[in-house]
């Protein structure tokens, strides 16, 4: 049996890779609602990897850029306000 240790960090583990799913989720909505705006299609993005895979990735790797710092930012605010609280 997993001692309480490897349980909290498993636990950390399932409540990040949910939290960061959702800010995931999150900005790749708002990419395709600014696509829809402007006029482009989500073909656009699929021929960019195609013709010019570096530029499509760094898209990829900005979009998880952006989740992550979306989910650090949640967890500041939350830590932030439970300070708060605390003091209250």
């Amino acid at each position: 049996m997993a001692d309480p240790e490897t349980k909290k960090k498993i636990e950390r583990y399932r409540q990040f890779r949910k939290d960061y799913g959702n800010h995931l989720f999150a900005v790749l909505m708002i990419v395709f609602v600014y696509a829809m705006l402007t006029d482009h299609d989500i073909m656009d993005y699929l021929h960019l990897l195609r013709e010019r895979p570096v530029s499509g990735i760094g898209l990829a790797v900005l979009l998880l850029l952006v989740a992550a710092g979306l989910y650090v930012l949640r967890k500041l605010l939350r830590e932030l306000r439970q300070d708060r609280e605390k003091r209250e």
